[in-house]
């Protein structure tokens, strides 16, 4: 399981690269969460989210103001 999620983190940071909002709060969520990724990374997580809502993702949307209020 864990090459799989590998591969498809790996996947996710190609589609980023290229702008799909949808692998960007995707790959938000895995930082967010520890999973396929080295470690949790807020930051990274924060990061990848705002690329999404920036382009209407409304899940992104959401996860950016939730790790926005939590940290304030």
């Amino acid at each position: 399981m864990a090459v799989t999620l590998r591969f498809t983190i790996k996947y996710f940071q190609e589609s980023v690269e290229q702008g799909h909002a949808d692998a960007q709060c995707s790959l938000g969520m895995a930082y967010e969460n520890s999973v396929g990724v080295s470690k949790k990374d807020l930051a990274q997580a924060i990061k990848w989210y705002k690329k999404a809502a920036i382009q209407g993702h409304s899940t992104a949307q959401k996860k950016l103001k939730i790790l926005s209020d939590s940290q304030s």
